[in-house]
């Protein structure tokens, strides 16, 4: 059976869906709770995969996976999708996620961050002319790239798995 994302993406979403497993079995490994949302389409439209809970929390932190990480010019660099080809806006500000994951599907590596952070020091950037959004080489949308050691965002990156 194709996944949620296999259906409305065709291969991306193959590779999406990847990237959500391997997330998945490293968080499980992690915390105490873990609720997989992959193929809820409510939780999937609010930009929702997991949620993740430890005892001492007062609530559980919902989770975004992208499988968009790639390990090249020896850095890692995460691609996050500020508005879509539309105009509308893409996952980085309309996710109501807590967290966003990112994970090289080839090695495993993997960060997250606290989404409305980002969201909220991208957009600083972007007023402050620090960071110019591009549009993806996929066609669908504008993005911002960075290398996960970017002085602009390093502070807000939290690692999980470096294979490197």
């Amino acid at each position: 059976m194709k996944s949620v994302l296999e259906k409305k993406f065709g291969n991306a979403g193959k590779k999406g869906r990847k990237g959500e497993k391997l997330v998945l079995e490293r968080v499980k490994s992690i915390y105490d709770q873990v609720i997989d949302y992959t193929q809820d389409m409510s939780k999937q439209r609010q930009g929702i995969d997991f949620s993740i809970r430890n005892g001492h929390w007062s609530r559980e932190c919902f989770c975004d996976a992208k499988a968009n990480m790639k390990y090249k010019y020896g850095k890692y660099y995460i691609y996050l999708e500020l508005y879509k080809g539309s105009g509308k806006e893409g996952w980085l500000y309309k996710s109501k996620s807590d967290r966003i994951y990112h994970i090289d599907i080839g090695d495993k590596s993997m960060v997250y961050y606290d989404r409305p952070q980002m969201s909220s020091r991208i957009k600083q950037l972007i007023d402050d002319n620090k960071v110019k959004p591009r549009y993806s080489e996929q066609g669908d949308g504008f993005i911002v790239e960075f290398h996960t050691q970017d002085k602009r965002i390093s502070d807000l990156i939290k690692w999980v798995w470096n294979y490197k």
